[in-house]
């Protein structure tokens, strides 16, 4: 009875925090959006800096928002091969997507990241100038491989989550071909990473105040950067060289950590 009692407790405390977190997320967003974005645009007018300075301050965020929950004891992260995040520029990688924060994780250890989010972000009053003003790419606009394309020749690092929204519960990882057909298209190098959450929350379809007894524990392992060349070599078209790297998507980011 005791136990059930605890147990209990923990989770209530643990989904209040979670609202406190979010609240401060919320604000921050809009600190960034009508203060601080605003003075970058005014320090600089050229286009490629001021999204580089913006994401740089995102990247800087949301490392802020992870230990800020990492505090109240809601989370904690394990990182394998953390270095192989800063290594190659010009480069797309891929990534698994169990829960709501995966994308805050990642990106708070990637100083430069340009991500393909959904286009209904634009229309969030939290983050819609955040997504803007980052040059953060809509996954329904036009000429989306021409974008990815200017940012790898620029050296930047593209990330995709290639399952298009987070995992449903107990099911495998499943791959959509788009992000495939774009890693052939724009010939980029590939990184997968891994993540995994236990006890699982945040999930598709799981309210933000629904928390685990025990911190939700991310385990992310970065993987080796593949050249896009494996899977293009011998493929007779570029739909094929596709098949095999969505293939590989779900292999990969099925595997445990």
């Amino acid at each position: 009875m005791a136990s059930k009692l605890v147990t209990r407790l923990s989770k209530i405390i643990r989904g209040a925090c979670s609202g406190v977190s979010f609240v401060v997320f919320g604000i921050g967003g809009l600190f960034l959006s009508y203060v601080w974005f605003p003075l970058i645009a005014l320090k600089t007018r050229d286009e490629t800096q001021r999204q580089l300075y913006c994401q740089a301050s995102i990247s800087r965020t949301f490392r802020f928002f992870t230990q800020f929950m990492a505090a109240l004891n809601i989370l904690t992260i394990d990182v394998k091969n953390l270095q192989g995040l800063q290594q190659q520029p010009g480069r797309i990688i891929i990534a698994s997507h169990p829960t709501l924060i995966d994308v805050v994780i990642l990106m708070g250890y990637l100083r430069q990241c340009d991500c393909i989010v959904k286009a209904d972000l634009w229309h969030n009053p939290f983050i819609k100038h955040v997504v803007s003003m980052a040059g953060y790419i809509p996954n329904q606009s036009e000429g989306i491989i021409e974008q990815v394309e200017q940012r790898l020749s620029q050296g930047r690092t593209v990330l995709i989550f290639p399952e298009g929204s987070r995992t449903p519960v107990g099911q495998a990882v499943n791959c959509q071909r788009g992000a495939a057909q774009l890693a052939v298209r724009s010939n980029a190098s590939i990184q997968p990473v891994v993540i995994q959450c236990q006890p699982l929350a945040l999930y598709k379809g799981c309210p933000w105040y629904n928390m685990p007894a025990s911190p939700m524990h991310f385990s992310i392992n970065v993987g080796e950067i593949e050249s896009i060349e494996r899977f293009t070599d011998n493929a007779p078209s570029p739909s094929t060289a596709a098949r095999k790297l969505t293939r590989y998507f779900n292999e990969v980011l099925n595997q445990a950590p």
